[in-house]
C-alpha cells in the first residue's frame, strides 16, 4: 500500500532487508515468498535472490544514511508482515 511511496534506491533497501529477514531462521515459506512478491509487485521491482554474503549491518548503514523517517516508518510496517505471515516468530527475526 505505501512501498510506492518510496524512493528507488529505498525501495531497493527495502527488499534487501526484506529478503534477509525472511531468510533469517532459514526457513524461507511459501507465504513468505508469496508477501515479498506482492511487495515487489506494488514496488515494480522483480524479485531478488537471497545473498548469505550481503550483512545485515550494511543494509542497516545504508537504510539509516539513506532513507527518510517517513521511509523508515513505512519499511517497518511492512516487515512486521513478513516476520509474521509464516505464524513463526523466530528469536533471529527479532
Amino acid at each position: 500500500m505505501l512501498l510506492n511511496q518510496l524512493s528507488e534506491n529505498s525501495k531497493n533497501l527495502f527488499l534487501n532487508l526484506e529478503v534477509f529477514l525472511a531468510n533469517v531462521d532459514g526457513e524461507y515459506s511459501e507465504s513468505e515468498d508469496r508477501i515479498i512478491r506482492m511487495h515487489c509487485k506494488e514496488m515494480g521491482l522483480e524479485i531478488i535472490q537471497y545473498n548469505e554474503n550481503v550483512m545485515l549491518e550494511d543494509i542497516f548503514k545504508n537504510i539509516n544514511s539513506e532513507m527518510t523517517v517517513k521511509e523508515k516508518k513505512i519499511i517497518f510496517i511492512d516487515l512486521l508482515a513478513v516476520v509474521f505471515i509464516d505464524g513463526v516468530y523466530d528469536d533471529r527475526e527479532k
